[in-house]
């Protein structure tokens, strides 16, 4: 139990945000205290907020440095920023054809059996020997196949590109 500063009440520590330098690992205030004064913050001072993320994008120092990091920005500025990059990935493939066919070779030569796993799937797929189906917990037709054992490559679970995502980042 953890006492708020912000409200003045005990609460369990998952009601906590995480901080490493506090002594307990936890910030001082609760989750909702926090989420209202950044609410505050951000009504208060739009224009302000907005010349920050402004500058910080302008800035490639920090802009790399947010990426080193693996700092979120906001949520607008996450999706903006995916669609460029996918865009300047193949811009990046179309001006470095040969450096993009090494970094592919390399990782088929790295990732043999993943690559023959999918391989044998695409191939029982499209001969009628396996069956492609909807994302098993959306039930979005348009699903990826998911491999728990690349060395049963039949046995796969069918996921949406969202839930094939989060399954993929729950391992690391």
């Amino acid at each position: 139990m953890k006492k708020c500063r912000g409200c003045n009440e005990d609460k369990g520590l998952d009601g906590f945000y995480r901080h490493s330098q506090a002594k307990d690992g936890h910030l001082n205030y609760c989750k909702e205290c926090v989420k209202k004064r950044v609410r505050k913050r951000a009504r208060e001072n739009t224009e302000k907020i907005k010349a920050e993320y402004a500058k910080r994008r302008s800035d490639p120092v920090k802009v790399e440095k947010d990426r080193a990091s693996g700092r979120k920005s906001s949520r607008k500025y996450q999706r903006k920023n995916a669609k460029l990059s996918a865009k300047r990935k193949r811009e990046w493939v179309k001006k470095n054809p040969e450096k993009s066919a090494e970094i592919q070779k390399r990782w088929r030569e790295k990732n043999k059996d993943k690559l023959a796993a999918n391989r044998l799937l695409q191939r029982a797929v499209a001969k009628g020997l396996a069956e492609k189906k909807p994302c098993e917990i959306c039930g979005n037709i348009n699903s990826e196949a998911h491999h728990e054992d690349y060395f049963k490559p039949l046995e796969v679970i069918w996921l949406c590109k969202k839930h094939h995502g989060e399954r993929h980042r729950k391992y690391k």
